[in-house]
């Protein structure tokens, strides 16, 4: 299993602003192409470290900063292996699992990068979840907006070219896109900083914090 550390560095890897410079590329296709590989690994990576992070708190392991011991989610029968752990987890977070019989398919565990599945989980588990919604509560909506446009940008749809122009655009310099990963490379509002290298800025900042 790739250790919480080594996920994050991915985040660092393909977040710094090394690559936020593809946008200078004369063809725009190739941009898009690109930036979708790196908004795609970015969040791949944010998923696999929270999958992580739970799991660790099940059976032990290494943090982003420390070591964490085994089973602080205090489950009174220690699960048998990882999917039985995920099928707990879950199961005890209020997600709907009654359609699956101990273990939940990798393709149906929910999004664990999602900020609502983030907090439905540490609600359920004070510890560690009282000092994952205390860096959460200062944290902005990054993870949200990379989120949205990973998603617009992979499965382009009506939806979410609407939702992006409704929900995220509004938050950046830019007044319209061709495509939805030229909004990774517009100014955030308030901060001058290009949006991609915010959005892992923040990302790793909340990190520090659990």
């Amino acid at each position: 299993m790739r250790s919480v550390q080594q996920s994050t560095d991915l985040i660092q890897i393909k977040g710094g602003t090394r690559v936020a410079y593809i946008h200078q590329l004369q063809d725009r296709r190739a941009v898009y192409i690109h930036s979708c590989g790196i908004l795609n690994f970015i969040w791949q990576s944010w998923n696999h470290f929270w999958r992580i992070y739970w799991l660790a708190h099940v059976f032990g392991g290494r943090g982003y900063q420390k070591l964490i011991i085994r089973n602080t989610l205090g489950f009174p029968i220690m699960p048998k292996d990882e999917g039985a752990a995920i099928f707990q987890i879950f199961t005890q977070s209020g997600f709907n699992t009654k359609r699956f019989k101990g273990t939940i398919p990798f393709h149906n565990e929910p999004t664990w990068g999602s900020i609502n599945t983030i907090e439905k989980i540490a609600m359920r588990f004070s510890t560690p979840g009282t000092q994952v919604l205390s860096a959460l509560s200062v944290f902005g909506q990054s993870a949200e907006h990379l989120q949205a446009v990973r998603n617009c940008s992979i499965h382009i749809g009506k939806s979410g070219i609407v939702n992006l122009k409704s929900h995220v655009l509004p938050y950046y310099s830019l007044s319209n896109f061709k495509y939805p990963t030229e909004i990774m490379y517009a100014d955030e509002l308030g901060s001058s900083k290009m949006a991609i290298v915010s959005w892992t800025d923040e990302i790793l900042a909340l990190l520090e914090l659990i």
